[in-house]
């Protein structure tokens, strides 16, 4: 559950934007910068909907192949640039999902965060020059 003090004025736009600066492994065209196909950019807006109105827990009922699953992983990780002093970690139910998320490595093409927070964040700094893994 996420309850940060600036869930208020969540953008779904300029996350899109930070995700565009992320590079992914596709498995059918390689390491490729993130693009919203179109169920990625349904769920975020719903996400925005829903923190822009006070609602701060979600269950998405997905399918294989929707990319959910990465832009989440997108999302916790701009959650931490956004939020300077929040910690995070991904949870797998065995040892099987967990390697699977550690393969599936999300990549920082370039800096998305802010100069602001990459002068006054630690984490964000060292994040922006390594891959982050769960």
């Amino acid at each position: 559950m996420i309850d940060v003090g600036e869930t208020a004025g969540f953008d779904a736009a300029r996350f899109e934007h930070f995700c565009s600066k992320l590079i992914i492994d596709s498995k059918e065209l390689g390491r490729i910068p993130l693009t919203f196909m179109g169920s990625q950019r349904y769920a975020i807006e719903q996400i925005s909907q829903g923190l822009n109105s006070g609602i701060h827990e979600f269950v998405i009922l997905k399918g294989r192949q929707m990319g959910i699953s990465t832009v989440m992983l997108a999302l916790d990780m701009y959650w931490l640039f956004k939020n300077p002093g929040l910690q995070g970690a991904v949870v797998t139910d065995n040892d099987e999902n967990r390697e699977l998320v550690r393969s599936s490595p999300v990549t920082l093409n370039r800096c998305p965060c802010p100069p602001s927070r990459r002068s006054s964040a630690t984490t964000a700094r060292k994040s922006c020059s390594r891959t982050v893994r769960a």
